[in-house]
């Protein structure tokens, strides 16, 4: 053979001998149970090549099998997949191991690997060193004993990572956070007592449940754990976990512990503190303590929520604190929770062990707090050196508090810390207690806020006094209230804050708001450091601008701002309203005639201001609305003046004597006072469309209206120098340079002009029957000599149809009727005032025809609608009826509703003074009518 022949053999041959080296090595050996009298690992016949698995094989078991291991062997990787059920036991008079030397082994999942030893000795699953093996557990791996020897799980050496569920039922498992991690989905179970919980790398949604602790000491709590469970119904015995146990990424839960203690805290004169990512929950027959031992200080962290449940509250306990002894020193225990806090049964308890000095345990809170059914919250310590538990609500925002029943949180301070706002849903019951410690004190800090709502913080002694309980408002605190009652009462338990209490402090720099919706009192309190002051106070109370809204029981100075939001805030002479210097009302405008109160909220009565700034004085009358005065800034800071708007006739107060003046107003006047100073300020009037004085032609030449002064005797002056802003509708007036005070009005110096006459309102006409009724309202009935009823049969030519005397001429709401027993087709009314000075003001026109005979079941007249004002005649069946009038694109322009009798009513609506001339629609909706029309305002 030549060269190269030979050279060409050597090289077929060595290819040769690369493939059939690459084939042995790449062969898997599948267990296939050949011989099941004998199912031996080392038994050839169960296997696929016919021989026992050797280190180049990998090992695949796809079938149901129970595999005695009687040797000590090598292997190249092992998977079990099928969803099989695998158990590999040790067999024979000797320790076995099965080791790994390569990467690919797996638990796929759907199926279980059992490792287990025999009564005599143990089945080791380790990974052989030089390299980093790889192995996969998507299912199920049981790491069992029997007997006394194990099933051991060796990870060393390898990468080992668990998708699946890895039970340990009292065998071994060897590790490293390097070489074991639970994935997003693994799971551990810990079915043994005592042993050692694997060290791993947990994700933070991984879980590990101790579920077979009885009575024996375990090892591995000093790693990062995702979610930890702790449910043992059958342990004999407390455990302390000596401080270990700091991290737990997920949900931390503690099970059963058949009501025998676990405490996290147990190192005397250390720090501790435990971590927990999610939530914390404790649930029924369990007890959990944070320290338990001599000078601990502790902080648990809940980064999620506390929630706490249990059937009896002996059955169920969270302690801050359990150590008994003379020598024992409560440090600073704190648990906080960064979502909310709900407990329905069990014990919270933020001591019941002892301390030789004075301390006390924490809540910090920062979501809300429920207590709900057989949950109890308190300080159960028999020991006078420690103070009640704190909770303190620290949100930035609102958060709530309920207690289904309020005398299951007891024993227990509260604190109410800047930028929370803490509304109660539920009463609060403050413990009264001849030991101090143990009293309630209730504190809200500045920054803070305490909305009560309608809900009170009472003492335990009911309507008695209690003991050292308290209740404090610090400056820049605030308090929310919507009781009637209103923030406290001196001699009376209903208010926000109970009399009751040993000691109530309402910081004169606080914040008071009333936001009712039922008319409230303020309630009778002293501020310190001064007396009747308060900084900020909104009125936001809903009961309506037709009520007192909230009625002033002392003087109240504010320091601050008030916010008229809703609702009407009503003063007296003696509990005046006082604006201090530097103070304001929130949107005024002294400019722009902005008095920073509303239609809807204004101040019912007198009101002060001192200072030396221009002001508006936003104030009204109930029932007569929003009138607001004002003054230029006085020349010095102590200079005081006080307003007050009156319903009543300006004119009725003495005759005129000014050169020029021609009349005053009818129905309203203002009270404008200088109390310090000496100052001469610029007089500002206002009126607006709520005017109860304000017909169309109330105001109706700028040029001549003027604000006008009396002297106590009679209308001895006026000016407009400062001019007038607005137009007829809507505007004030201003006169420059007063310095002499007493009633101001509005007033005229042309008689053909601004009449200011009085307001007549609910004009209507209606069928009832045989005949047509008319009604109408004066809102202050003043100086009147006598109301006529005309009747007209085309709207043009008049007659009196009946008279009628005036019932009281005192200024105030009355009403009146009329029948008409001869009804035409189609019928004209209107009301005639005639005054005692012989002024004439006339109602609009109302129409109302006989529906059998027009046919028609909604009409308006005038129309075109001139003067803002129409007269709705409709036709239809008795009930509630909502009336809507809307502009050409559809949009709302003014909504109202009424009962109706039943029948044909004619009935007067006053249109907005804003509303610009065009076409509208009107709507009547009731529960089975529906009507609409359109009209064309000029």
């Amino acid at each position: 053979m030549n060269y190269k022949c030979k050279k060409a053999k050597f090289l077929l041959l060595s290819a040769s001998v690369l493939l059939i080296s690459f084939h042995v090595f790449s062969q898997t050996n599948t267990w296939t149970d050949g011989n099941p009298s004998n199912s031996n690992w080392r038994n050839g016949q169960n296997w696929s090549l016919n021989h026992e698995p050797t280190s180049t094989e990998d090992v695949l078991i796809n079938s149901n099998a129970t595999i005695d291991v009687n040797t000590t062997t090598e292997i190249k990787s092992l998977k079990i997949t099928g969803n099989v059920i695998v158990t590999l036991q040790a067999k024979g008079n000797s320790d076995r191991e099965i080791t790994i030397n390569n990467n690919g082994s797996a638990v796929d999942a759907g199926s279980t690997l059992n490792i287990v030893g025999n009564s005599t000795h143990s089945l080791t699953l380790s990974f052989k060193s030089g390299g980093t093996r790889t192995m996969s557990i998507a299912g199920v791996m049981n790491v069992n004993i029997t007997s006394n020897d194990p099933g051991i799980l060796n990870t060393t050496n390898s990468a080992t990572t668990v998708t699946g569920t890895i039970n340990n039922n009292g065998g071994t498992i060897t590790s490293t956070a390097s070489n074991l991690s639970f994935s997003a989905s693994g799971i551990y179970n810990h079915q043994t007592d005592g042993n050692a919980i694997p060290v791993a790398t947990w994700a933070a949604s991984s879980d590990c449940n101790i579920t077979g602790i009885v009575n024996t000491g375990f090892y591995g709590l000093n790693q990062s754990f995702g979610n930890l469970t702790w449910d043992c119904a059958g342990e004999t015995s407390g455990f302390n976990f000596v401080n270990l146990l700091t991290s737990v990424q997920g949900d931390f839960t503690i099970g059963n512990t058949n009501t025998y203690g676990l405490f996290m805290g147990t190192t005397n004169n250390s720090n501790y503190t435990l971590t927990i990512g999610g939530n914390l929950t404790i649930n029924d027959n369990a007890w959990f303590g944070i320290t338990n031992g001599d000078n601990i200080t502790a902080t648990v962290n809940v980064g999620g929520n506390f929630s706490m449940s249990g059937i009896a509250n002996n059955s169920t306990f969270f302690d801050f604190h359990v150590a008994t002894g003379s020598s024992i020193s409560l440090a600073k225990v704190i648990l906080n929770v960064a979502g909310n806090f709900s407990q329905s049964g069990g014990l919270f308890d933020f001591a019941s062990g002892y301390s030789d000095v004075t301390n006390f345990t924490e809540l910090k809170l920062s979501g809300n707090l429920s207590l709900t059914g057989t949950g109890v919250i308190q300080t159960s310590t028999p020991d006078t050196d420690i103070k009640n538990g704190t909770i303190t609500f620290n949100k930035t925002g609102t958060q709530t508090v309920y207690a289904e029943t309020p005398s299951n949180l007891s024993l227990t301070n509260f604190i109410v810390s800047s930028n929370s706002i803490t509304q109660l849903l539920s009463h609060i019951i403050l413990t009264s207690s001849t030991t101090a410690n143990w009293a309630g004190n209730f504190a809200v800090n500045s920054g803070g806020i305490l909305n009560a709502g309608t809900f009170q913080i009472v003492s335990s002694t009911d309507n008695t006094i209690g003991d050292n309980n308290s209740f404090t408002l610090n400056a820049g605190a605030g308090i929310i209230t919507a009781n009637q009652f209103g923030v406290h009462e001196i001699g009376f338990t209903g208010p926000t804050i109970s009399d009751a209490l040993a000691t109530t402090t309402f910081s004169s720099a606080a914040n008071y708001t009333y936001n009712g919706t039922v008319i409230q009192n303020s309630g009778t309190f002293v501020t310190t450091p001064t007396p009747n002051q308060v900084n900020n106070l909104i009125i936001n109370n809903t009961a309506g601008n037709t009520t007192t809204g909230v009625s002033l029981q002392q003087p109240f100075t504010i320091a601050g701002t008030l916010t008229l939001t809703e609702g009407l805030l009503t003063t007296d002479a003696t509990n005046l309203l006082t604006m201090k210097a530097g103070s304001q009302v929130t949107g005024a405008n002294y400019s722009a005639r902005v008095s920073g109160g509303s239609s809807n909220s204004f101040v019912n009565g007198p009101m002060k201001k001192i200072g030396n700034t221009d002001f508006l004085f936003p104030i009204g009358k109930i029932n007569r609305g929003h009138h607001y005065c004002g003054i230029s800034a006085p020349s010095s800071a102590t200079d005081a003046f006080q307003a007050e708007y009156i319903s009543g006739s300006a004119t009725a107060l003495g005759s005129i004597t000014a050169s020029g003046l021609d009349h005053v107003s009818h129905c309203e006047y203002w009270k404008i006072d200088k109390v310090m100073g000496t100052s001469s300020v610029n007089v500002t009037l206002s009126w607006n469309p709520q005017s109860i004085c304000n017909m169309a032609a109330y105001v109706t030449d700028l040029t001549s209206l003027v604000v006008a002064h009396f002297n106590g005797t009679n209308w001895n002056s006026y000016g407009n120098s400062g001019g007038t802003t607005g137009n007829v509708s809507t505007g004030s007036v201003t006169w420059n340079g007063v310095s002499t005070f007493s009633p101001f009005s509005l007033g005229s110096t042309d008689p053909a002009e601004n009449p200011l006459p009085v307001k007549l309102i609910n004009v209507k006409a209606y069928q009832l029957g045989s005949v047509n009724k008319i009604e109408w309202t004066n809102l202050t009935e003043i100086d009147v000599e006598k109301y006529e009823v005309e009747k007209s049969t085309d709207g043009i030519h008049f007659a009196t149809m009946s008279t009628q005397s005036p019932k009281a001429n005192a200024g105030g709401s009355e009403s009146y009727d009329a029948t008409d027993a001869q009804q035409l087709p189609v019928n004209f009314y209107r009301v005639k005032v005639t005054a005692i000075n012989g002024e004439i003001t006339y109602s609009q026109i109302m129409k109302l025809a006989n529906n059998a005979n027009t046919g028609q079941k909604i009409s308006l007249y005038p129309n075109p609608v001139t003067q803002q004002q129409f007269t709705l005649q409709m036709t239809a069946t008795a009930g509630k009826y909502s009336l809507r009038i809307l502009n050409a694109t559809g949009q709302l322009v003014q909504s109202s509703s009424f009962m109706h009798a039943g029948g044909t009513i004619a009935k007067s609506v006053d249109l907005p003074t804003q509303l610009q001339p065009g076409i509208y629609f009107v709507q009547i909706i009731g529960e089975e009518q529906k009507f609409s029309t359109t009209f064309l305002l000029q």
